[in-house]
């Protein structure tokens, strides 16, 4: 698709006008939580005090999700039979990363652990001090979860169940100990448009929809494969749920590469076309 077509000019308030909504919504309830006294803390305190009735292996377990690498473990499969979401997560990564660790410089902001009493918090993994706003694994699940929608035959079906995972990793970050709430909003205002300019690249530049441009996105999944078993994510309690995705990125990537074939259908190229 030409970048100056009249599809290409359809196809951004598709995808960024939702994006940055949503974005904008989030970005609001941020800086309410920054600058609204107590909110952040007090949040941050009654949602621990509801996700404390859960066990830690499942807090530990949901918030490796958010996680780069884990991520694309468990979304390996989709090679198989729509690339374009591998695609556009390749491509939203190197903005998603550039957003989380862009502010995490700037602002440098402390985490629960630095700031609140033992009998404040709860920690669930290795615990962490620095670098608190905006939280990195929300920015992952929120990037995923826009990708999956936006780049979905069926958007809203798909956001039923890619919304919701994505809050609750988000909300994890809180379980853990790692985040307060404003790190979050934060952290899915940037996934959500991360994903979606994500799915613009992948639609507007085709160059990953060849036989060889899946078969290199299944070498990479091998790689994201061969590494979840050497990488410490800091939650030995999630360590069943990472060699599980390490197995799935490695056999899914070497499936893709003995079966590779192209996309069959790009989002909105049946309507465009028709």
């Amino acid at each position: 698709m030409n970048p100056r077509s009249p599809q290409a000019a359809a196809l951004r308030p598709i995808v960024l006008l939702p994006a940055l909504t949503v974005a904008l919504v989030l970005v609001a309830v941020a800086a309410l939580c920054m600058r609204g006294g107590t909110i952040n803390v007090d949040v941050f305190v009654a949602v621990q005090g509801y996700t404390r009735a859960l066990p830690d292996t499942f807090w530990a377990m949901v918030t490796i999700c958010g996680t780069g690498v884990v991520a694309f473990g468990l979304l390996a499969p989709t090679l198989a039979w729509q690339p374009r979401w591998y695609a556009a997560g390749l491509a939203a990564a190197a903005l998603a990363g550039f957003y989380s660790n862009g502010l995490k410089r700037l602002y440098a902001l402390p985490r629960p652990a630095s700031v609140l009493d033992a009998g404040q918090l709860h920690v669930i993994g290795e615990t962490l001090h620095a670098n608190s706003f905006p939280s990195g694994h929300s920015v992952t699940a929120f990037t995923l979860a826009a990708l999956l929608v936006l780049a979905s035959r069926r958007p809203l079906r798909t956001a039923t169940w890619a919304v919701p995972m994505a809050t609750l990793i988000a909300f994890s970050r809180i379980a853990v100990g790692a985040h307060w709430p404003a790190d979050i909003a934060a952290g899915a205002a940037g996934g959500w448009v991360s994903g979606a300019l994500g799915v613009m690249i992948v639609v507007r530049w085709r160059f990953w929809n060849s036989v060889n441009g899946v078969r290199v996105m299944g070498l990479v999944s091998i790689g994201i494969g061969v590494s979840l078993f050497l990488v410490d994510l800091g939650y030995p309690l999630a360590l069943p749920l990472q060699d599980v995705a390490a197995v799935i990125a490695i056999g899914s990537g070497v499936f893709t590469i003995a079966r590779a074939r192209r996309d069959p259908l790009l989002p909105w190229q049946r309507t465009m076309s028709a």
